[in-house]
């Protein structure tokens, strides 16, 4: 029987610690994290918009800033890694990691027969949000509606007579945008300038809609599962199949899950994101660089409708509803959550999200849809000195409840910050890069997978300088939703120690057990839902494992390894059985989800196996921070650190997405000029032995980044470079028009964008200046810091192609908006008009155009 050991709690919040039982791999250690602050009113994000096409997108990234004498605007991305330094890792032999740390709860850890079973988790409740954004029009109404069929249960998706299997009309009409309070707007939704929205975007079906013949009818109550939105799940037949999504391949790989075997790989669109599958047995596919939605006959498995939101929409998260009612969709792009019928492929119903929304989940009566912010907003004080989670203002992580009846936000749950002392098992933190949730069985309760980041550590915050294990961890945050408002259950945050990224979870069908895929140490987690104890730690996965599912029996799992383009089968049948966590095996070899050749360079796809993994000595320590651990898919993670330590200041992270061959400095300061220069943070911040040959860093004036160069020295170590050189392409812009033009007020911007001088600063190809002067506009404080030590003069003019995705702006995050950012210059001869108009040319700058 376990042992409850408890210590003394602090007034704020309550933690309690568990010991983890001896049958793990790897024993577990317990902390959480009290929910903070009061829920802020969340308004609606942008409607979507249409494209035409688009390669790599854009994510967060600093802002660049205008000449101080012109007035010009604000400073956006440069080339960098967290903040001042960038982080990277390395994929090699894997050592084992230490403690899996987890978070103890009241109940008793013997009483695992009801892990549901949750009375009244004592986490502070927060108040519920539920705005009304304004009515939903039926974008499936009149002559109109894609697929114009009628909906065989009294939807309301279109009018009219065509039948599935007959060619639909080709456009669906966007509904008015919901209007959004003004005292509410959302970082980056333009507080300043609330007309300033993406374009409503129009959903084109191409080729026949080949739906089921019959309607998409629920099923039965005995085979209803919670969905989340994933990279890798089973179908419903009598020999489940997996489907796994290969993003680079651009392909959806089917697999047999009794011979372990490849079926078949599926050429979708481009950057395919989740998979889901619908009653029917059809899979819909989110490709969210080419803005489609490819769906697969389960018999022919091709690609038989795929519906065109347009490349600036982003689609990301799919999960079927298991009553029949519709597909739901989420978009990085338009900011938006869509629902499609899944016989017709109407769109029966849309709501804005706001920013950042990856993922979603749905329950197993379909009556709680969840969204995840992936990146969270700004805590208040976070472009200062003094980080104040205490603050009214504070909205910490977010969930977000829907009613799937009517997409109607009920309320806003919020992950608070990490109260724990930073030390060998534990630190403090905000949750941050919000996997998608799984719902238990039941619908009782939740569990979110993340990392927490440690932003009020710093040298010059709290005077402890960022290390490479209190910095970045893996968190998975427990949500009690048996109640009129939903909250985090506080003290059933678990602290997944050694590995610095949660990236996925799955239940298994009794409710008793969740799986927990940790990316940067290339692990397994098992943890009781019950007792919120991690009861296993596996090592014996691939390389970055970025998805996790079970079987519809719960016989079987199984684990995507996306960057070794793999799966591993685990036999889990003890975990239904005898609920014995130490009798889950590894069975069979790693099998490959690809059939030919991989897509990338063979030097490319190295560097992005190093970029995501921190299981190589020669890049971590502990199997804590990769440099995908603060820039997922190349982007930034929204988070300004304090990297005095490191020579500089506050800086905010910068998206590499856009700037890769640029041939620019890199980081605000413009303190490194190869990609190479990272091996110092390498060693210095993720504590690993460096990838080039030991000593050589400090030969030939090579520990100045500006000084030797690194090039040729290390082969894994260019190809890490090679992989970051290969992010050249910006994401276009959901705010200019369907029809991919300037709108009148962009136009008016960049006419004075040239006639205000801001070209002077910002004049090459970027909008930038390539990172090779720097400029004081104004925004240097003493928190600035310095440059490697030295005084630091100015910053760097980073490009603004991708401004309209990178809130908040400056150096240090410190502009909300972009009209905040231009003011921030000596802006004495624009007006407020000009102000509005430049601002508008900027948003829609995008993927170069």
């Amino acid at each position: 029987m376990r042992q409850i050991r408890r210590r003394r709690e602090p007034a704020l919040p309550l933690f309690r610690t568990l010991n983890a039982p001896a049958v793990s791999d790897r024993t577990a250690h317990a902390r959480h994290t009290p929910a903070a602050g009061p829920a802020s009113p969340l308004p609606p994000s942008p409607a979507g918009l249409t494209l035409s096409s688009l390669r790599h997108p854009v994510r967060r990234q600093p802002f660049p800033r205008l000449p101080r004498s012109l007035t010009a605007l604000l400073v956006c991305s440069a080339l960098a890694a967290c903040g001042g330094g960038g982080g990277s890792s390395s994929p090699a032999p894997g050592q084992n990691g230490g403690n899996g740390s987890q978070s103890g709860t009241a109940t008793q850890p013997g009483n695992t027969t009801s892990p549901d079973n949750i009375a009244n988790p004592d986490g502070p409740t927060h108040p519920g949000n539920t705005p009304q954004p304004g009515n939903i029009a039926n974008p499936g109404a009149g002559n109109s509606g894609a697929g114009n069929g009628t909906t065989p249960q009294g939807g309301d998706a279109s009018n009219g007579n065509t039948q599935p299997g007959q060619n639909p009309a080709p456009v669906v009409p966007a509904p008015n945008a919901p209007a959004t309070p003004a005292n509410t707007p959302l970082p980056g939704n333009d507080a300043d300038n609330l007309s300033q929205r993406p374009t409503p975007a129009v959903l084109r079906i191409s080729g026949t809609v080949q739906g089921p013949a019959a309607a998409s009818v629920a099923l039965p109550v005995a085979q209803q599962r919670a969905q989340s939105s994933t990279l890798v799940t089973y179908d419903r037949q009598a020999n489940p199949r997996i489907w796994v999504v290969n993003p680079d391949q651009n392909t959806v790989a089917v697999l047999d899950g009794s011979t372990q075997t490849l079926l078949k790989e599926i050429p979708v669109g481009d950057g395919p994101r989740t998979v889901a599958i619908d009653n029917a047995g059809y899979a819909w596919v989110s490709n969210r660089y080419s803005g489609t939605i490819s769906i697969i006959a389960p018999d022919t498995l091709t690609v038989v409708t795929t519906l065109e939101l347009g490349a600036a929409v982003q689609p990301y998260g799919v999960v079927a509803a298991a009553d029949g009612n519709g597909i739901w969709v989420s978009t990085l792009g338009s900011q938006e959550l869509l629902q499609f019928d899944a016989t017709t492929r109407a769109l029966k119903k849309r709501q804005t999200l706001g920013p950042d929304v990856r993922h979603l989940a749905i329950s197993a009566n379909s009556t709680t849809l969840l969204a995840s912010r992936f990146i969270s907003p700004p805590v208040p004080g976070e472009n200062t000195l003094t980080v104040n989670p205490d603050s009214p203002d504070f909205r910490g992580g977010e969930v977000l409840q829907f009613d799937p009846a009517t997409a109607t936000l009920k309320h806003t749950i919020r992950l608070g910050m990490s109260r724990e002392a930073d030390g060998a098992t534990s630190a403090r933190g905000l949750p941050n890069y919000l996997g998608a949730p799984v719902i238990s069985p039941s619908g009782r309760q939740a569990w979110v997978p993340s990392k927490q980041d440690n932003i009020q550590r710093g040298t010059a915050r709290d005077g402890k300088a960022l290390d490479y294990e209190s910095t970045v961890r893996a968190i998975l945050s427990n949500i009690d939703l048996d109640g009129t408002t939903p909250a985090e259950a506080a003290t059933r945050r678990y602290d997944l120690d050694n590995s610095s990224v949660a990236s996925a979870a799955a239940y298994t069908p009794n409710g008793q057990y969740v799986l927990v895929a940790l990316e940067t140490s290339r692990e397994l987690a098992i943890i009781d839902a019950g007792t919120a104890v991690q009861v296993r730690r596996m090592d014996s996965v691939g390389m970055a494992p970025q998805g996790v599912a079970v079987s519809p029996d719960g016989t079987q799992a199984v684990v995507a390894n996306v960057m070794q383009r793999t799966l591993t089968f685990l036999d889990i049948r003890s975990l239904m059985t005898e609920r014995d966590p130490g009798s889950v095996t590894v069975t069979g070899r790693l099998v490959k989800t690809i059939s030919g050749a991989d897509r990338l360079p063979a030097q490319v796809l190295r560097g992005k196996q190093l970029f995501h993994d921190a299981r190589d000595t020669r890049l971590a320590r502990d199997n804590y921070m990769s440099c995908a651990s603060c820039h997922s898919e190349g982007y930034g993670d929204g988070r300004v650190w304090d990297m005095t330590g490191l020579g500089e200041g506050l800086r905010k992270t910068i998206s590499l997405v856009g700037h890769g061959g640029k041939k620019e400095r890199l980081h605000w300061s413009g303190n490194f000029d190869e990609v190479q220069d990272f091996e110092a943070q390498i060693i210095k911040l993720e504590g690993g032995a460096g990838l080039m040959p030991a000593g050589s860093l400090y030969q030939n004036n090579r520990n100045d980044p500006l000084g030797g160069k690194k090039q040729g020295l290390s082969t894994d170590l260019d190809a890490l470079a090679a992989y970051v050189n290969s992010l050249g392409q910006y994401a276009p812009s959901p705010y200019r028009n369907s029809d991919r033009s300037m709108t009148a007020a962009g136009k008016a911007g960049e006419a004075l964008f040239a006639a205000k001088g801001c070209t002077t600063c910002h004049g090459n190809a970027d909008l930038g200046n390539g990172g090779t002067k720097l400029d004081d506009i104004g925004t240097l404080k003493p928190a600035s810091g310095t440059v490697q030590g030295k005084p630091l003069t100015g910053i760097t003019t980073p490009g603004l192609r991708d401004a309209w995705y990178t809130f908040p702006y400056l150096h240090d995050g410190s502009a909300a908006t972009l009209e905040a950012a231009i003011r921030v210059h000596n802006t004495n001869v624009l007006t407020e008009q000009e102000v509005s108009s430049l601002a508008a040319y900027i948003r829609q700058a995008g993927n170069g155009q």
